[in-house]
């Protein structure tokens, strides 16, 4: 029964509070607007530099000069002593040593070639030279001895006249026929061909 008559009166007093505020009037008023100020603050300063104190020089100590380098000394040049010269005569001994002198050496000779009087065997190629048409419209005969140098190739390399005919124009003709493709045995000397002079006798006859 308590239960049911505790229940009954929470019913009751909520229903005098609902009708409590129906009743009460509606305020129609608009709500005052309420106004709000902002100030702006500065910023404050910024704060002053901080001077960092230099640092003071260090004490210059008065700079000590080097010492002076030691001059080298000079040495007397050495002495080169030359043997003494046994001669028969009395020595003088005041007398200043004779010089020597040394023997002279000979310059190398140079090598001597040999000069040898070629047989028909040592032709390889050897056409007989042009006999000049003056020369035979004048009758001129003559025997020319020619010099020839040899090359190991079998080559003639120099061609001098040795002994002329005696008319210019066999000697021309002949130093012509040997320069224009006479080739000779090569000169050797055991198994290495070597250079030569050799003596060619050339006959011009009618």
């Amino acid at each position: 029964m308590d239960a049911l008559l505790g229940i009954g009166l929470v019913i009751v007093l909520h229903a005098a509070v609902i009708d409590h505020f129906k009743h009460q009037p509606v305020d129609s008023t608009p709500p005052k607007e309420e106004k709000v100020e902002i100030t702006l603050l500065a910023p404050p300063p910024p704060p002053p530099p901080v001077v960092q104190p230099q640092p003071r020089p260090a004490p210059v100590k008065d700079a000590i000069p080097p010492k002076p380098k030691p001059k080298p000394k000079k040495l007397p040049p050495p002495v080169i002593q030359q043997p003494p010269v046994q001669t028969n005569a009395p020595v003088d001994s005041d007398a200043p040593p004779a010089p020597v002198h040394a023997a002279p050496v000979a310059p190398p000779a140079p090598p001597v070639e040999k000069v040898v009087q070629l047989t028909s065997a040592d032709y390889l190629r050897n056409p007989p030279p042009d006999y000049p048409q003056d020369a035979q419209d004048r009758g001129w005969e003559g025997k020319v001895l020619l010099k020839v140098r040899i090359l190991p190739s079998g080559k003639p390399d120099v061609v001098q006249v040795q002994k002329s005919s005696g008319h210019a124009t066999l000697d021309s003709a002949a130093v012509k026929a040997v320069r224009g493709g006479w080739l000779f045995k090569p000169n050797m000397q055991g198994t290495t061909a070597t250079a030569v002079w050799v003596v060619i006798p050339i006959v011009f006859q009618l």
